[in-house]
């Protein structure tokens, strides 16, 4: 997969709506009910599932209850395109439930990060894949993969590349865009330290209500499967490219 430079189980026990018909307009299943008109899509490999999820689904319990957002879970066989990661849904009647449930989030992907640096160095362990690894190459730094409407990555990159290299120069983080698009969706890394990315973080989620009238937003996150490529799916190339600031 290449990509614009801009800047892994446990089962959900979440129930959702019947899959809705599949359709070349409508995209993959849609996953019922959010909990509000603010959302965020992060990627998420099954060990951060499981670290979000808990024993019993007491972490993602209290990750609500104290940040008063909702936490949605795709099923162990819906995973992003191209790619071993579930879909998790943070929604909220207001922006800042959205910034304190993502804030704990970034504090599991530490913790899986770390667990996974560890596995690496023992001989004979494999460290996870490209696409699913929560650590950066340079120490201290951590992964977030988070998912945009496609068409808020040009407003995210800006003009000339202007507003992510903004981004990068005030937090830190490395931000970098995909240019493949599923149904919809196009994936944006972001890297760097804890703080970095909870100070990058709401710039993206700014730039989605910036650029898509809410009930479109929402209706947006609800996908929480994609149709499949062999059967001529959803996928298409960004032809627009991005700017410079990624570094």
């Amino acid at each position: 997969m290449s990509h614009v430079e801009n800047g892994d189980g446990c089962e959900s026990d979440i129930e959702d709506a019947p899959a809705e018909p599949r359709s070349p307009r409508k995209g993959g299943r849609r996953g019922g009910i959010i909990g509000g008109p603010h959302v965020f899509k992060i990627l998420a490999p099954d060990s951060l599932v499981a670290s979000i999820i808990g024993k019993g689904g007491d972490t993602r319990k209290t990750i609500e209850d104290e940040s008063g957002a909702k936490l949605k879970i795709s099923e162990r066989h819906e995973y992003y395109p191209e790619s071993s990661c579930r879909i998790l849904v943070v929604s909220a009647s207001d922006a800042a439930h959205i910034m304190a449930a993502l804030e704990q989030v970034v504090s599991r992907i530490v913790g899986v990060g770390e667990e996974e640096k560890e596995k690496g160095c023992g001989k004979g362990k494999r460290p996870p894949a490209e696409t699913e690894t929560m650590f950066g190459k340079e120490p201290g730094e951590y992964v977030i993969r988070a998912v945009l409407p496609a068409q808020c990555s040009s407003a995210l990159i800006g003009p000339r590349g202007a507003r992510i290299k903004a981004l990068r120069e005030r937090t830190g983080a490395k931000v970098f865009v995909e240019n493949d698009i599923h149904d919809g969706h196009q994936m944006v890394r972001l890297i760097g330290s804890t703080e970095a990315l909870i100070q990058a973080l709401p710039t993206v989620s700014e730039v989605m209500e910036e650029e898509m009238a809410q009930d479109a937003l929402v209706q947006w996150a609800s996908i929480m499967s994609f149709r499949d490529e062999a059967a001529g799916g959803g996928r298409r190339r960004n032809k627009g490219g991005g700017g410079g600031g990624g570094g």
